[in-house]
């Protein structure tokens, strides 16, 4: 403690870092069982420590946190259960099994393609080393001539779900993220016309970007059905929509996927994209954003 007060550093962020860093760890020394300063301070899983706290962390590494269960505290259980949820979900990108997307989940999306509405959610899965990260670019698949940016709202699961109820879906949500769904989109309607399956049009590495993780709690997520989402290429905006128009809500989505194959936490699910999805190529710049809460941008690369 007085380390940190020499340095002017919360020994909350600390214990939230060393647990981040720690899979083994399921909860902290941080606020000593003040759940409100437990969730303020669930702003080190989006942006880490500064220099300073950093220093200080492995100042008291070796000492404090080889020697002291950082599992202590009077925690009230549904307020611990979810904040392990978001500190779990938070890893989502380096942990995470399974990436399953919604196709057709906005009408308008579904129609612009020519494609029928669905009366059911049509499910596909994208590899999880499909993932990347804002200082990362997009990578265009080798002799492809159309590919498609599609934005979309993640959820990333925070605890398991197995053949639940929609309302039980929604407390295992771990928190959410903003991401592109990038599309082969000469590939998919070649296999379509073949009846093949579409995964190479979906899954090639670098085809997943996403933006850091948002805990519900922290970024004030209350209702994901009614979140403004858009994308734009080099400026021009080309996606705006909002989840409220999606054809299946997140409760129905989340329930309706755990009646068919569990998730487990860190996992994403995909919602869907609005209408307005388009091609780029190299040398564009992908800007996308999900209210006021993430803004991310990707460069393209041949």
């Amino acid at each position: 403690m007085e380390l940190c007060e020499k340095h002017d550093v919360e020994l909350g962020k600390i214990s939230v870092w060393h647990s981040i860093n720690n899979p083994a760890i399921h909860t902290t020394l941080l606020g000593f069982g003040n759940m409100k300063v437990l969730k303020l301070n669930l702003e080190v899983v989006q942006n880490g420590l500064t220099e300073t706290e950093e220093k200080v962390y492995r100042e008291l590494l070796a000492g404090l946190f080889n020697c002291v269960d950082p599992r202590v505290g009077n925690w009230e259980g549904g307020e611990m259960e979810e904040y392990n949820r978001a500190i779990t979900a938070s890893k989502f990108v380096s942990t995470g099994r399974t990436v399953v997307c919604v196709g057709r989940n906005y009408a308008e999306h579904a129609r612009e393609l020519g494609n029928s509405v669905p009366t059911e959610p049509l499910l596909f899965l994208k590899p999880v080393s499909a993932y990347i990260q804002e200082g990362s670019k997009i990578q265009l698949p080798a002799n492809s001539t159309s590919v498609h940016h599609e934005v979309e709202l993640g959820v990333v699961i925070g605890a398991s779900l197995s053949r639940c109820s929609p309302e039980e879906a929604m407390t295992k949500i771990g928190g959410y993220a903003l991401a592109l769904d990038m599309t082969d989109r000469q590939a998919q309607g070649e296999a379509k016309k073949k009846g093949h399956p579409w995964a190479v049009s979906k899954g090639w590495d670098t085809s997943l970007p996403v933006s850091k993780f948002l805990s519900a709690s922290r970024h004030s997520v209350e209702n994901p059905d009614n979140l403004e989402i858009w994308c734009s290429v080099n400026g021009e905006k080309r996606q705006h929509g909002n989840t409220r128009d999606m054809i299946f809500p997140v409760a129905h989505l989340l329930s309706f996927i755990s009646h068919k194959f569990t998730l487990s936490p860190g996992d994403l699910v995909l919602t869907g994209t609005p209408a307005g999805v388009g091609p780029v190529v190299a040398g564009d710049v992908i800007t996308a954003g999900l209210e006021d809460l993430v803004t991310i941008t990707f460069p393209v690369v041949a």
